[in-house]
């Protein structure tokens, strides 16, 4: 298939699968990735004092369930990765009100079958990046347009230094959240206005939340009788569970339930203050005694969010989003909303580029 040189827009999670399948393959491609770093919407810091550390801490994509997937379980274990399940033994605290003192519920095993990567989500991305020549990944580069011409297609591309960079391909494997491509690339000849429609009413999984992490020297809720999880309708977190990694560095991480718009009305650092209240109302006191704070809110991402994301939730309708006419055979969408069994997730992703790959390596068989 030397005649084949495929674009792949975006070096998240898809697109580097994308990537790596077509290097098995030994299929010519190349990724151009906006942010200066892989992954998208997986970020997995480090230890949060900025010190180098087996321990990462997921801001982004957490889980993943083996027994209902199970070609991403297989894709883990091929590539040797370690994992842990999420853990869920001892008691949940629930939170119904500010002027009521947290309740204790037995709930142990309610996360079963909830697994997590050892080293965060971000250590599958390293392991997929490290089988791809670095000559083909172009970090920085941010696609501008796109456009079929005779049998190429020419994509222009701005870098780190503001300077435009042309690329040519035959096909394009867009890994790209839909509403960002429908905001950010101009096509020639334009998509059909229809098929726009749907990409700019598709929501983006995770670019309306926000993510708060707090690291501890010893995970004391544990020995408290604690799972870690908490439930609150009071927030700001709603939602929280044990963040421990595999070598028992400690933490807990929960989501947001304000919305963008309300998040916006405070700083970081307040933000961050009114979660470490949060976590002393439902944990205790010890609570308080951080090792390190880690926050992200994915609306204020422009590489992630839109301001139709702000207040978006739910998950796609993967076939409205496939293009048609001129730019049916050139063009695949093989980010995670355009995955049909796991729209959103992790492995959706992965099912989403291998479906786009192999779609494309089957239209080319003599």
């Amino acid at each position: 298939m030397g005649n084949i040189r495929v674009g792949i827009l975006g070096g998240g999670l898809s697109g580097l699968y994308a990537a790596y399948l077509l290097e098995r393959h030994r299929v010519d491609y190349f990724v151009l990735e906006a942010r200066t770093r892989l992954g998208g919407r997986i970020l997995s810091n480090v230890d949060g004092s900025g010190r180098a550390s087996a321990a990462r801490f997921d801001l982004g994509a957490t889980w993943y369930w083996p027994p209902l997937q199970p070609a991403m379980n297989n894709l883990i274990e091929q590539l040797g990765l370690r994992t842990l399940p999420q853990y869920d033994m001892g008691d949940i605290v629930l939170e119904h009100s500010r002027h009521q003192i947290p309740i204790r519920q037995a709930a142990a095993g309610l996360a079963e079958g909830s697994m997590r990567i050892a080293g965060g989500t971000a250590t599958l991305v390293d392991r997929l990046a490290a089988d791809l020549p670095r000559e083909k990944l172009f970090l920085s580069h941010q696609a501008e347009s796109i456009r079929l011409d005779s049998h190429r297609i020419n994509i222009k591309a701005i870098n780190g230094l503001a300077k435009p960079k042309t690329f040519d391909a035959t096909h394009v494997l867009l890994a790209i959240p839909p509403r960002l491509m429908a905001q950010n690339l101009a096509f020639e000849p334009a998509i059909d206005r229809h098929l726009l429609q749907s990409w700019k009413g598709t929501n983006t999984w995770m670019a309306s939340h926000a993510k708060f992490v707090a690291v501890y020297e010893q995970p004391f809720w544990r020995e408290n009788g604690l799972s870690g999880m908490a439930r609150s309708t009071v927030g700001p977190l709603v939602e929280i569970h044990d963040a421990s990694d595999i070598n028992k560095t400690a933490a807990l991480f929960g989501f947001f339930g304000w919305q963008a718009n309300s998040r916006r009305l405070l700083n970081e650092e307040a933000l961050i203050a009114q979660c470490i209240a949060q976590l002393v109302r439902l944990f205790g006191h010890q609570a308080a005694q951080t090792r390190a704070k880690l926050f992200k809110d994915w609306a204020q991402d422009p590489m992630t969010a839109t301001q139709a994301d702000q207040f978006s939730f739910g998950h796609s309708d993967a076939d409205s989003l496939k293009p048609k006419d001129i730019w049916a055979d050139r063009l695949r969408l093989i980010g995670s909303e355009a995955s049909t069994t796991f729209p959103g997730y992790l492995a959706g992703a992965l099912e989403a580029a291998e479906t786009g790959v192999q779609s494309l390596l089957s239209s080319h068989e003599t």
